[in-house]
């Protein structure tokens, strides 16, 4: 479900995330005003997540209280008027994804996941080592089906899909790890609550600013300071493979000033940016379209099918191969007789 975590939320939400078109965006300084009336007296921090890329879409404003509560406002950009809000765990896909990561119980859920993961890549890798000899022939397709042998067409199948799902879930239990350090690590210690550092910047200038610094840049959220000293971030793409995510790049401004501090192109980032760029998306395959989706979910029901087949193999040797040979057995007794 979470590979088609946009399509389907979109779909289920649709009201909160489409607007009947206007003629002129208002500021998004004024946006962000609207949704800091709803969240007052508290001040939580405010980003806008998602601008509208087309007339019909809402902008996303986020209010983070802490690691664990945060609430959406859909915001009208021709009105400022929110049209709709929900907390991250108060809808279906925000709870699957919440679940996926911490099993709904906070940081003691997410070490219960690392710990899973972490036993999930020593099965993976002993995997690795009882299929080490039929890697190369599998990767060159050079082990066929023979689905009309009835002696071999599980066992092919098996180690076909035994081959491919080790690779595919090595990917996602790397990537899912290094995600779900993240999600610990940011509950470390005693939660303590996001305050929103106020700035009299012109949002809509930097966000020009910004397009001019990266060309071609598609400017996809905005990130205030959270602390006195934090650059303001505009982070979009600009054209890059969707392997890096929509958020790859970014220009840094100073919440004082409004001056240009850094411009973080993806392509010039470093290695360690962008292997953290890429690890969301392998992770859920965000990056192909719809096909590549497919197939994302059609490799994560590969353990499943891994069951089936490798079932049916020890049934064949437990009891059919060796009641056959049993009757053989017999049969050879009887002409000895």
């Amino acid at each position: 479900m979470l590979v088609f975590n946009d399509e389907l939320d979109e779909a289920l939400y649709h009201s909160a995330y489409h607007i009947s078109p206007g003629k002129n965006y208002l500021p998004l300084q004024q946006q962000f005003q609207a949704v800091r009336q709803l969240v007052q007296p508290d001040q939580p921090y405010l980003m806008a997540t998602r601008l509208p890329q087309s007339p019909d879409e809402t902008t996303i404003i986020r209010a983070e209280y802490d690691a664990e509560r945060k609430v959406y406002f859909f915001v009208n950009p021709y009105t400022a008027q929110v049209v709709g809000q929900r907390g991250n765990t108060d809808y279906f896909m925000g709870k699957v994804l919440y679940f996926h990561f911490s099993l709904l119980s906070g940081k003691t859920g997410a070490q219960i996941i690392l710990v899973m993961a972490i036993l999930l890549a020593i099965s993976l890798l002993t995997g690795a080592w009882i299929y080490r000899h039929a890697f190369g022939k599998v990767l060159t397709f050079r082990v066929k089906l023979e689905w009309s042998h009835r002696n071999r067409r599980w066992r092919n199948l098996h180690r076909i899909l035994g081959v491919w799902a080790i690779l595919f879930n090595l990917v996602i239990v790397i990537t899912g790890i290094i995600m779900v350090q993240k999600v610990i690590d940011s509950r470390k210690g005693k939660l303590t609550a996001s305050k929103e550092i106020p700035t009299n910047l012109d949002y809509d200038r930097l966000v020009t600013e910004a397009r001019k610094a990266i060309p071609g840049l598609t400017v996809m959220g905005v990130r205030p300071p959270k602390k006195a000293d934090a650059p303001v971030r505009i982070l979009g793409h600009a054209g890059e493979s969707p392997i890096w995510g929509q958020f790859a790049s970014s220009v840094y401004f100073d919440n004082k000033t409004g001056e240009i501090q850094k411009v973080a192109a993806i392509h010039h980032a470093k290695f360690a940016d962008k292997f953290a760029a890429i690890v969301p998306q392998l992770h859920f395959g965000n990056y192909g379209g719809l096909p590549l989706k497919i197939i994302w979910s059609l490799f994560g029901l590969a353990p499943g099918l891994l069951s089936l087949s490798g079932f049916l193999i020890w049934y064949r040797r437990k009891f059919i191969i060796t009641s056959q040979r049993k009757s053989i057995h017999k049969g050879s007794l009887i002409t000895d007789k």
